[in-house]
């Protein structure tokens, strides 16, 4: 299963949940291995040449149906751009703003003193028609201590204005100048007003960047925290297991370690039969829980995976299809250290569930044709299910733990989780019920 994830650089997303995060965090490191090896393969094979040729960035295709922009050029030949604020006759930001809004409070004012002086509005004041251009009553407000006189009374007092006389010309002007000045400084106060408030827009959104910056920051810390954690637990698993592999325990409970990657899967029942390499036809994962029965019964049955030898019945600590909530709802009230073992339906193989003093902890075990072992690790490979309990008995399942398997946990019902499994149910032991 691991080789063919390092081949195809993908992992099922299910499969993936199955794994605990010492072992995601190994495979990880492992498919990043394979991505180097496959680059440095490729370096020496290709020429610098090729590599050239793969690099070029190719003309790209005018695609027919769009539009072509044409750039207007300069006397040099290079398209012709304009930065502003270089040339000694630009005017800054603010200064065309400033001109702007003298040009609109002047246009603003020649047009409402026209409307005023055709009766169309002859009662309203200065006052007034800074607030039909200014929405914000607090900038009105503040304009309104400005000493100006109703423009109906300026009218009255100036008849010659109507006669079209010099001076009636001249008080006409001066009306729209100061009408003009009081818009201005209307439209003034409101764009600094809208400044102000995009300033504190601006503010906001950098503040929130920054602390978004922030964020991502210790992610990638802990990121690299955890994966430079993960390549020291695999470089001190690798040479921690070459010492274990070697070892074989005392006092009976070593005997099924097995320290060799390549030894056979002795056969433990007198059914006998030939399964090896019975896998070769079979998918890279189980499609249904009938594919799982006719797997187990096709090969595991006849390797006596559930059996304990010594009482020739079904382990205590054997459990069928059962899934990751039935696990740790089994497993919920035990003690540190309890465990069981149950049929995957993730992949062809078994899941052992271990119950810590935080948390439940679920292990995948590759069941291959040369023995089992846990997925994705490179931890010792053993001949049988028992003899992989027998070795964490006494060596933690993970590097630099103390999860030693203590209390295997069996059936809590009268018919067992794996009715339906065999092809002829063994014998019970006493100790396959709680």
């Amino acid at each position: 299963m691991l080789k063919k994830i390092l081949q195809d650089m993908y992992i099922d997303p299910d499969l993936l949940a199955e794994l605990d995060e010492e072992q995601k965090q190994l495979l990880f490191c492992k498919m990043r291995e394979e991505q180097i090896r496959r680059w440095k393969d490729w370096e020496s094979e290709t020429s610098e040449e090729k590599k050239q040729s793969l690099f070029k960035s190719s003309k790209p295709r005018r695609l027919t149906g769009r539009v072509n922009v044409s750039f207007l050029h300069g006397a040099d030949g290079n398209p012709w751009t304009w930065v502003m604020g270089e040339h000694p006759d630009d005017k800054s930001l603010d200064e065309i703003l400033e001109a702007e809004t003298h040009s609109k409070a002047d246009t603003l004012a020649k047009r409402k003193l026209q409307e005023m002086t055709m009766g169309e509005s002859p009662s309203a004041t200065p006052k007034l028609i800074l607030q039909n251009h200014c929405d914000d009553t607090r900038s009105t407000a503040s304009l309104s201590t400005t000493k100006s006189m109703p423009f109906a009374e300026l009218l009255r007092s100036k008849p010659a204005a109507a006669s079209g006389t010099g001076e009636g010309k001249d008080d006409m002007q001066n009306l729209e100048q100061r009408l003009s000045k009081q818009i201005y400084l209307s439209l003034k106060l409101e764009r600094d007003r809208t400044k102000e408030k995009a300033a504190e827009e601006h503010k906001t959104i950098e503040d929130a960047w920054r602390q978004q910056e922030k964020m991502s920051k210790l992610v990638e810390e802990e990121r690299r925290s955890l994966a430079k954690s993960a390549r020291e637990i695999w470089s001190n698993s690798l040479s921690r297991l070459q010492t274990q592999s070697q070892t074989v325990s005392a006092s009976g409970r070593g005997e099924g370690v097995v320290g060799s990657a390549t030894l056979p899967i002795p056969h433990r029942s007198s059914r006998g039969g030939n399964y090896k390499n019975l896998g070769k036809d079979r998918p890279e994962m189980p499609s249904n829980r009938e594919a799982i029965v006719k797997w187990f019964q096709e090969v595991e049955e006849p390797r006596s995976a559930a059996l304990d030898p010594t009482t020739g019945c079904i382990a205590t600590w054997f459990h069928g299809i059962i899934d990751r909530d039935a696990t740790e709802a089994l497993l919920q009230d035990k003690p540190s250290g309890s465990y069981l073992i149950r049929v995957s339906d993730k992949i062809w193989g078994y899941a052992i569930s271990f119950k810590s003093k935080t948390r439940c902890k679920h292990f995948l075990i590759d069941a291959g044709d040369n023995g089992y072992q846990f997925f994705g690790l490179y931890h010792v490979l053993h001949a049988s299910l028992v003899d992989l309990v027998k070795y964490h008995e006494v060596n933690p399942l993970c590097v630099n733990s103390q999860d030693f398997l203590k209390h295997p946990v069996g059936q809590l019902r009268d018919v067992p989780d794996y009715d339906g499994l065999f092809k002829a149910i063994p014998d019970l032991s006493e100790d396959s019920y709680l």
